[in-house]
Order: C-alpha cells, then structure tokens, then sequence
C-alpha cells in the first residue's frame, strides 16, 4: 500500500489518506501483538488506544472530522472575480497564485469557456496575460 500511495497525486500530504495510515497502524499492532506476553494482543491494543486518546487531546480532535470550507466557498475566497471579469472566452491566461492555481480554471467558473496555463515565474507566461 505504501508503494501505491507514494504515486497518488498530492501523496505528500499522507493525512488525506487516512486508509493507508489505518492499515499500517493495524498491520503494526498485529506484528507487535504476536510478539507481545499476551497473544490476543490486548496489552497492545490498549496501549495503541491510549495513544490514539492522547493525539485526540493534543490536537482538539481536528483531524478526526471533515471540515473547512466547501470547494464552492474556497473558490469564492481565492479567486478574484473582478480580475477573471477581464478574461474573455477562448483566452489563454496565466496564473501565478500558487497553489490555488487549478481554481482558476473554466471549468469552476461555468458557462466561461477560456484556458488556464499554470506558472511560477513571470517567463513561463510566454505572452499570455497574467491574472
């Protein structure tokens, strides 16, 4: 799974794949508890639970839960609609605001029909406008 994972677009951010974390933490407490005094495994299992309480209380639970904004409400919040006002349809512009940049695509702005070309420096823009 990890091999599989590391290929996954944005795997750098492992926290959004809160699967593999599951699996490895079970695989972990499966090999630690055949090797464990008790063979069922509890002592660990307890132990692994206490861990789990301890990360909860750290971190006010924050990652045991969706949240945050929706994607329609981060798509008004990072993307400035005076600016894409100036965007006519067939264009081609550039975008420089990392790393929102795919929220500047047409597709999110229906019925606009332009394209997108992502940059990160003011050369990659080859002559399209900049947003």
């Amino acid at each position: 799974m990890t091999a599989i994972v590391s290929v996954l677009p944005q795997s750098h951010e492992l926290r959004y794949y809160l699967g593999w974390m599951i699996v490895l933490v079970a695989l972990n407490l499966h090999l630690a508890s055949l090797r464990s005094a008790r063979p069922d495994g509890t002592l660990m299992g307890l132990a692994c639970a206490g861990a789990l309480g301890v990360v909860l209380m750290v971190t006010r639970c924050e990652y045991a839960y969706p949240s945050g904004r929706s994607f329609d409400a981060l798509v008004r919040v990072e993307v400035d609609d005076a600016i894409l006002g100036k965007v006519h349809d067939g264009e081609e512009v550039c975008v420089r605001r990392a790393p929102w940049n795919f929220l500047w695509a047409s597709r999110f702005h229906a019925p606009r029909n332009y394209a997108v070309r992502e940059a990160v420096t003011p050369a990659e823009c080859d002559g399209a406008p900049a947003l």
